[in-house]
């Protein structure tokens, strides 16, 4: 083992000046980009009702054709993602726009459908509150106004799809 290493210690360090310098710059290049990417810092926000056409420029959700007054927050600091979305749909369009989100944010996950008013219910009402802790707050992200509706939660926890049957209005939490 020690002879092998030995050798390839041997070829870089004996190698051609501009070789060696080569590789050091590369070594070093790489190892800025590594480390740039893993601080990188982004909010992306809109506390005022957008149209589904401009949503679809910074976010990347599925969203249906009758998607309207669309919120959303998006934080990602190096490998941890966090996103908020609201927007209202019409009440046909709910069952499919789940079963889109679903499929492209976590296909092949389980997922629990809890009705409001079940313990599961306030669990993740308080974990997906406790996670929009965000300054200044979301207002419009008020998933505890829900009185009739139900959660889609995938059994990772990482996708959490709140619907206010009442006024069809959707609510995505996800996180990475």
């Amino acid at each position: 083992m020690f002879g092998l290493t030995g050798y390839c210690f041997k070829k870089l360090i004996h190698g051609n000046r501009n070789t060696l310098m080569m590789r050091f710059a590369l070594l070093g290049l790489a190892c800025l980009v590594i480390l740039s990417g893993c601080s990188l810092d982004s909010v992306f926000r809109s506390d005022k009702p957008v149209s589904r056409e401009m949503a679809a420029k910074v976010i990347s959700l599925p969203l249906p054709v009758s998607a309207k007054d669309i919120y959303y927050y998006t934080h990602s600091e190096g490998m941890v993602y966090e996103g908020f979305f609201r927007f209202k749909v019409n009440s046909e369009d709910i069952k499919k726009t789940i079963e889109n989100i679903t499929a492209e944010i976590a296909p092949g996950v389980g997922y629990d459908t809890v009705s409001v008013g079940n313990d599961r219910w306030k669990d993740l009402l308080g974990d997906s509150l406790k996670e929009a802790n965000v300054s200044p707050p979301m207002e419009w992200w008020d998933i505890y106004k829900i009185k009739n509706g139900y959660c889609c939660s995938s059994k990772q926890g990482t996708l959490n799809i709140f619907v206010n049957v009442s006024d069809n209005i959707v609510y995505v939490f996800r996180t990475d």
